[in-house]
């Protein structure tokens, strides 16, 4: 009985002591969508959900590095790009509206594989963009990641 309430113990304490994610907090959600004008943030996972159980699923291990580099990595000594106008503002939505596939947020739930999201989503736009609307249609990233067992 005395091992049964000191495992008992030991996994309450466990459980007590799983660090919750700050970002599923509603003050930190409030504080983006103050912020934020072309969406909004919500709770999408419970409260109760351990921090490293939603990290699995951002994709990447270098947020840090990117934090920590120079401004001047990302410059090019390409002339081609010596006096480009950019505008202030851009938007791809309004830019091209007939392609009904930019800007929509696909759910890829639990998988790992946001590389394969994210690709077949930029190519579909891509595609819409040069065909002018010729080609509106999805791509699956289901498709593209049918053969690897281990992507997510």
């Amino acid at each position: 009985m005395a091992r049964l309430l000191i495992l008992l113990s030991v996994v309450l304490f466990s459980v007590y002591q799983t660090e919750q994610a700050h970002f599923l907090e509603k003050n930190y959600i409030d504080r983006i969508n103050e912020e934020a004008t072309t969406w909004k943030a919500g709770i999408n996972f419970d409260p109760s959900t351990p921090k490293e159980d939603i990290i699995k699923l951002l994709g990447s291990t270098g947020v840090e590095s990117a934090k920590k580099a120079s401004i001047d990595q990302f410059k090019t000594d390409d002339d081609a790009y010596e006096n480009v106008w950019i505008p202030r503002t851009f938007d791809a939505r309004k830019k091209w509206r007939h392609c009904r596939t930019i800007g929509e947020v696909r759910d890829q739930g639990h998988c790992g594989s946001c590389w394969a999201f994210g690709t077949s989503s930029a190519f579909a736009d891509r595609l819409c963009v040069a065909t002018n609307a010729d080609f509106n249609e999805l791509l699956s990233a289901e498709e593209i990641t049918f053969c690897c067992h281990t992507c997510g």
